[in-house]
């Protein structure tokens, strides 16, 4: 604030002084991306080594399966019947993939996005 007299020909100026006080906190923005990567195939560590280990279970209990089909058809071997060649033939025929595959890398859901905005405070004191 500045007061200003003139007396004759003098100008005088006399200022005082002020306080200018500026607080803020910052604003923020949080996106969570999780659920449109998991969609497109792209997983967290902790899930990935949760999927790979339920399908190597999977593949584990099928091998033991066949095995054992295997060794029972062996095992009537003498009550006729040609179970190499049976064996053979099942071992040799094309089998399904256990694949899935994805035509789409669009996610279906889109992320979640939260802004949480910042604070702004200005004081002037004469």
């Amino acid at each position: 604030m500045a007061l200003e007299a003139v007396s004759g020909a003098s100008l005088v100026r006399q200022l005082f002084p002020g306080r200018l006080s500026i607080q803020h906190s910052f604003g923020t923005l949080t996106i969570d991306s999780t659920q449109p990567r998991r969609e497109m195939g792209y997983y967290g560590f902790t899930e990935f080594v949760s999927q790979n280990t339920a399908y190597a279970l999977k593949q584990l209990q099928r091998g033991i399966a066949d095995t054992v089909a295997a060794g029972d058809a062996m095992m009537r071997i003498e009550h006729g019947g040609n179970a190499l060649r049976s064996l053979a033939l099942q071992r040799a025929a094309v089998r399904e993939l256990d694949t899935q595959i994805v035509l789409g890398f669009m996610p279906l859901s889109p992320p979640q996005v939260s802004f949480t905005p910042g604070t702004l405070r200005i004081d002037v004191v004469y």
